[in-house]
């Protein structure tokens, strides 16, 4: 129920903002789902359960030396730990913890959508509905390593290479998986084509032959859990998920001439406030969506690759909706797809779980 008043919260926001600014529209947006986030019991979460315990042992070890050598040497994602042991230090509980993680994913998600969306309604529930927010309040590790490749991505739609690079490298010291967003750089400016076509099937062939190595590598180097369960639990979801995702796709090639074409008269004249300079780059980011996605009905850890790339699907639905010549034809799209995305989010169980305060009160 409070996750239906969320997102119906949201919407009046929304329609009573939109005459005066974007900005107040996010802000709010930012303070609930915030508040929403921080006030979280953790044990209603498997994956907090095992983050708490883990934040107890790490503020036990007193000495930078300790750390290094009990706890830094075996573990895959060192920034994450090395942050959070500082953090332990000034006292910081992990109720404090887990609110940080959340003001400092939420802020650069809002701060995206506010620089690069040209409908903020849509982009927040498809960022709801696609499961981001949801996925934020348990996968911490992976859930900052997300929020700077954000940053990264817009390093690489201004042709900032080495920052783009830096960033990315930054984000796989929280998560590993993270460096895999390295292939956008190749792709920037790839036109949607045959490339995709050939490519895809080269990959489908590859997945299916080296299957048992690619799981190897994967869980050996990417990941330091097994997702084995969550593959048998969530088939269903998996698929839901990629119809969605394929859809997204497939709606936005019917604008992907225009977007490109005007996406490019307005890098020249610089005469829009909302610059996204590559177009492409949304493109080939949603289409290494779609295809991650398809191989998670078969390696769960896909699924969490897929969330690198699948996330720009906010910029893109709203820059294809802009590029809709008739007028009336794009409120109704608008009006539409706002609808399918609450009642899909409302449908599918917004959270997965019943929420929870921590102070253990049923809301």
């Amino acid at each position: 129920m409070i996750y239906f008043c969320i997102i119906l919260g949201l919407c009046l926001m929304f329609i009573i903002f939109r005459k005066y600014n974007r900005k107040y529209f996010l802000w709010v947006t930012f303070f609930v789902l915030f508040l929403f986030a921080a006030i979280r019991k953790s044990s209603i979460w498997i994956d907090l359960i095992g983050y708490e315990k883990k934040h107890i042992i790490i503020s036990c070890i007193k000495s930078w030396n300790d750390f290094f050598h009990s706890y830094l040497l075996s573990s895959k994602d060192v920034g994450f730990y090395t942050i959070e042991w500082i953090a332990t230090k000034f006292g910081i509980s992990f109720q404090i913890w887990i609110a940080i993680i959340a003001a400092f994913f939420l802020i650069i998600i809002c701060r995206l959508i506010y620089k690069k969306s040209y409908h903020p309604l849509i982009s927040v529930l498809l960022f709801l509905g696609l499961g981001f927010y949801s996925f934020s309040l348990s996968g911490l590790r992976q859930t900052v390593a997300i929020a700077i490749t954000v940053l990264a991505y817009n390093q690489l739609d201004d042709d900032c290479y080495i920052k783009y690079i830096l960033l990315t490298l930054i984000a796989s010291l929280f998560h590993r998986s993270a460096i895999i967003f390295l292939v956008l750089l190749p792709l920037r400016n790839v036109k949607i084509g045959k490339f995709h076509i050939i490519g895809s099937g080269i990959g489908v062939l590859a997945f299916f032959v080296y299957s048992n190595q690619l799981k190897y590598i994967l869980n050996t180097y990417f990941f330091t859990e097994n997702y084995s369960g969550y593959s048998a639990g969530t088939t269903t979801l998996n698929y839901t998920k990629l119809i969605i995702l394929l859809s997204i796709f497939i709606f936005c090639l019917f604008y992907y001439k225009r977007v490109c074409n005007s996406s490019l008269a307005n890098f020249n004249g610089r005469n829009e406030y909302l610059p996204i300079h590559h177009p492409l780059l949304l493109y080939n980011s949603l289409f290494l969506g779609v295809i991650f996605q398809l191989y998670a009905s078969f390696f769960a850890e896909m699924f969490r690759i897929s969330m690198y790339f699948s996330l720009y699907s906010i910029l893109l639905v709203p820059l294809s909706l802009k590029n809709e010549s008739n007028l009336n034809q794009r409120k109704l799209l608008s009006v539409g797809i706002c609808f399918i995305l609450v009642f899909y989010i409302i449908y599918s169980g917004g959270l997965g779980v019943d929420y929870q305060t921590f102070w253990n009160s049923n809301i």
